[in-house]
């Protein structure tokens, strides 16, 4: 993974967070044990009080709402957390950068949006080739999904192209152009998806190709207590509650196919404790970069189960071509 959390400091090789203080003489020492439990609530409340909400009263919802529930209203108030826990930034961070971070930006790295007081410092560098990649994956998208409305397919291809047409136009279109619009404003942003084709391993694809800002959570907020106390199998079990979230944002919408998401993220888990091993290291670029490939998309459909296909892109067609 990525460097440190900004948000944590180190102090004699030990990391200080909400739940410690330091002493005149530098040493670390734990508040007490009410209150570290009454901050750690009160910093996890947005999340606490969305699930709780999600959890009463989610199923009297539409499927389109509860994805909106489970993805956008949760997802903020993960990045709440996540602001909070870089505070030492806030006064770094001008007016335009909090605006575009607390609205279009879906990273949680507060870094990119500071101004920094340097005066010999390099201006950012804009990219332009972000751009040309983002409207081909707006124009592709946009002419998978026209051709899905407009053809006779069968719901399980109609369901399947319109996964990747929302693909296509969200996170090969729309990411792309957003990155290069970020970076074009002087904000030092990362590529939300650099090329995934590339990928040699699951951990480069997982950890610095796919879903940036993702990343950039885990990192944050569970990469520094999952390294604390799991060591090396750190990246694998943050794969683990990558399938809780993907329960979250699939299965719950979707009303159904619960644990098969949780079945992806696991064996990804596991494959990639094998990368780490002599054999892999041995294997010719070529071989790692299919053996990504296959393992990323050859059981794909336990992410995209039959019922968020039914529930949400299917639904959507549909309603595409009745108004077409």
């Amino acid at each position: 993974m990525c460097s440190t959390p900004a948000s944590f400091t180190v102090t004699n090789g030990v990391e200080a967070t909400s739940d410690t203080a330091t002493s005149d003489t530098g040493e670390l020492r734990l508040a007490p044990l009410p209150v570290r439990m009454l901050t750690t609530v009160a910093l996890w409340s947005p999340a606490l009080t969305v699930l709780g909400f999600m959890a009463l009263f989610g199923h009297q919802l539409a499927a389109p709402l509860r994805l909106a529930q489970a993805s956008v209203a949760l997802y903020a108030a993960l990045k709440v957390t996540a602001a909070i826990k870089q505070r030492d930034r806030w006064q770094q961070v001008p007016a335009e950068g909090w605006l575009w971070y607390a609205t279009l930006w879906p990273g949680m790295d507060l870094l990119p949006f500071t101004r920094s007081v340097e005066p010999n410092k390099e201006p950012v560098a804009v990219e332009p080739a972000w751009l040309g990649r983002g409207i081909g994956g707006m124009v592709v998208g946009t002419a998978i999904v026209t051709f899905t409305v407009l053809a006779e397919v069968s719901d399980w291809v109609g369901g399947w192209l319109m996964i990747c047409g929302l693909l296509a136009l969200v996170h090969f279109g729309w990411a792309d152009i957003l990155s290069w619009a970020m970076r074009s404003r002087g904000f030092a942003v990362r590529r939300l998806f650099r090329p995934p084709e590339r990928a040699t391993t699951l951990n480069d694809f997982w950890t610095r190709r796919w879903n940036r800002a993702f990343v950039e959570m885990d990192q944050i907020l569970f990469m520094p207590a999952l390294r604390r106390y799991t060591g090396r199998w750190a990246p694998a079990l943050m794969l683990g509650l990558s399938g809780v979230m993907h329960e979250l944002a699939l299965s719950f919408p979707g009303g159904g196919g619960w644990g098969l998401p949780m079945i992806y993220f696991a064996g990804h888990g596991l494959a990639m404790q094998a990368e780490r091993t002599d054999w892999f290291s041995a294997l010719p670029v070529t071989a790692t970069r299919w053996w990504t490939r296959i393992w990323v998309l050859a059981p794909v459909a336990l992410v995209f189960h039959r019922p968020f296909r039914d529930a949400l892109p299917l639904e959507l067609l549909n309603t595409l071509k009745g108004i077409s």
